[in-house]
């Protein structure tokens, strides 16, 4: 791929760090593929994807993606990414570069179920808890948080009617407009979710948002701005 500033991509999306800060590991969702970056010297190769949409499972190059999104570090060296197009949760191990399939069947639906059973709409962002046994999903199109249990991939609903609505309650008595951006409070007892409106009537520079807090199933929103300033 090339080291630093002679390496390219197509359309970056999330990336995770190394457990021991060595590497990053990064989503190139237009290229298809998950790449690295030893830090040391700025390496960026590829860790797997044939560059191709696909959705085959296998390791390195011979395993395929269809636009892949969110990314978090999981147990043991094993990446969790989001195939956003195949509508999957596949893992990817580090060591090996093998790439297998652990939730989603590949229909865009939204069935909660183990593993290949359970369905996506439309996965964007992932969350993992602190202790590393429970994997939280945007799931955009659905307008749900849905959760992935790591020990036999269960998957779940934990908020949103699947209504495009934005109401506060509890489980699937609130409602999302087409959430997106995940992450965990430090305690790992919050989830923030950002949600980006597809109208934005905000003036150019200046872009509303809104942030919604799951805490114990229990939704509530916070309104705020994010400026960009031009120079």
């Amino acid at each position: 791929m090339g080291v630093g500033t002679a390496a390219s991509f197509k359309r970056l999306g999330d990336g995770v760090y190394s457990a021991d800060g060595t590497m990053l590991y990064f989503t190139d969702s237009f290229a298809h593929k998950i790449l690295q970056m030893r830090l040391s010297d700025k390496l960026v190769t590829t860790l797997a994807g044939s560059g191709k949409e696909g959705s085959a499972d296998g390791k390195g190059e011979a395993a395929s993606f269809s636009c892949p999104c969110g990314i978090v570090m999981g147990p043991n060296g094993m990446l969790l990414v989001v195939d956003s197009g195949n509508y999957k949760i596949r893992r990817v191990c580090t060591a090996t570069a093998e790439v297998t399939t652990v939730a989603g069947s590949g229909e865009q639906q939204s069935e909660d179920g183990v593993g290949t059973a359970a369905s996506f709409n439309g996965p964007d962002s992932l969350a993992l808890s602190p202790d590393q046994k429970t994997l939280f999903v945007s799931d955009f199109d659905e307008c749900k948080i849905r959760q992935v249990q790591l020990d036999g991939w269960a998957v779940t609903t934990l908020a949103g009617s699947g209504e495009e609505k934005s109401e506060d309650g509890t489980g699937a008595a609130a409602s999302f407009d087409r959430p997106w951006g995940l992450a965990l409070s430090l305690d790992g007892k919050l989830i923030i979710i950002i949600i980006i409106p597809l109208l934005v009537t905000a003036p150019p520079s200046r872009t509303r948002r809104c942030c919604r807090v799951i805490a114990t199933c229990q939704v509530r929103q916070v309104n705020f701005f994010i400026f960009f300033f031009d120079f």
